[in-house]
């Protein structure tokens, strides 16, 4: 890992604590997760549909590397299919809700970077410029498109070192973060969002949800919908996503 780039991190995440950067999600809120599905499959499960099993991990994304598993979703299904359709075919997408509340760093609601005249005067505007500069450095670079592809992408690396940081961050109440919110890099307007969760954080049917358990299975999939999606619809995503 960039040693440099874990040193900024946690130099403007110390003082990141200080600022609104963090929010809470309720659990009446709904993300949507979007999966390709083969002929010969039904993807109905919240296994199916929600972070896959570690050794099944074999993409890197822009924030996670290979072998680490986590959810990516979006504001709504449209997002969803957006951020993973790449051709024609069958997708489906499921709907999750987190079971607790859930502490996420948003990066679609940053404050404005401080102008360059209010530094020669104000040392706190110095500060913040620095702090929201790096955050506006790492959001403009996580919402870059990625490649729909199975190669290893070195440009993810400084997004997935950020995130790795994020993921094990401790905040001063104790609490960790539980994801990212970010712009959708094609469909303007609208998020998505990681979640740090594995299957181990799914809940699953048939068994009791004690409190411990209603810890560490807090995420849930509400529902779900098969999507048929067509070189038409592909080509007016991408027209849209010129404008």
């Amino acid at each position: 890992m960039d040693s440099s780039l874990l040193q900024r991190c946690s130099k403007r995440f110390v003082r990141m604590q200080r600022r609104v950067v963090c929010s809470y999600v309720c659990p009446d809120e709904r993300f949507s997760s979007a999966r390709y599905q083969k002929r010969t499959e039904k993807l109905r499960s919240p296994q199916d549909l929600g972070p896959p099993p570690q050794e099944l991990a074999l993409q890197s994304n822009r924030m996670s590397p290979l072998g680490i598993a986590m959810l990516y979703a979006s504001d709504n299904a449209e997002t969803a299919l957006r951020e993973t359709v790449s051709d024609s075919g069958t997708y489906v997408v499921g709907e999750f809700r987190t079971r607790r509340d859930a502490i996420i760093l948003d990066l679609t609601q940053l404050l404005p970077v401080p102008s360059i005249f209010e530094l020669a005067t104000d040392q706190a505007a110095y500060t913040a410029r620095r702090s929201r500069s790096f955050l506006h450095y790492i959001a403009d670079a996580i919402s870059l498109p990625i490649a729909k592809d199975h190669a290893v992408h070195v440009e993810y690396l400084p997004t997935q070192v950020v995130t790795e940081y994020v993921r094990g961050y401790q905040l001063v109440n104790n609490s960790m973060v539980d994801g990212i919110r970010y712009r959708s890099s094609v469909h303007p307007g609208h998020a998505s969002i990681v979640l740090f969760a594995t299957q181990e954080n799914l809940c699953t049917a048939g068994k009791k949800q004690g409190l411990l358990a209603h810890n560490e299975r807090w995420l849930q999939l509400c529902g779900y919908h098969e999507h048929r999606i067509g070189k038409e619809q592909i080509r007016n995503w991408k027209r849209q996503d010129v404008r």
